[in-house]
């Protein structure tokens, strides 16, 4: 291959991932609902947002949860805090899997 044809698709898979790169932070940073400014390139995001004096203990017994390794806890705050998050049905955590089938070896 040609240096200059190299160069050249170089510079266009740079391009593209760039603009793919930008179009998924738009849709992160500015979220579903963007809203326009006076200026045609600038938008600004709309979001939800809970005041301190209620984030704070959730994010206190979100980190209590961490430090015990309560998975369920985890994503329940998590589900609280963040709307949007879906989490898969299976938890995918494996000591938390290994300690609830440790759990049910107990139990029998």
């Amino acid at each position: 291959m040609d240096c200059r044809v190299a160069s050249l698709l170089a510079e266009t898979t740079r391009r593209c991932c760039r603009a793919a790169l930008a179009e998924t932070m738009w849709g992160l940073l500015i979220g579903n609902n963007p809203q326009a400014t006076q200026h045609p390139r600038i938008m600004k995001a709309n979001e939800k947002f809970l005041p301190w004096s209620e984030l704070q203990p959730m994010i206190t017994t979100l980190r209590i949860a961490a430090v015990n390794g309560d998975v369920m806890m985890i994503r329940s705050m998590l589900q609280l805090l963040v709307p949007e998050y879906q989490p898969d049905e299976k938890v995918v955590d494996w000591v938390y899997r290994e300690q609830v089938a440790q759990a049910g070896k107990l139990e029998r």
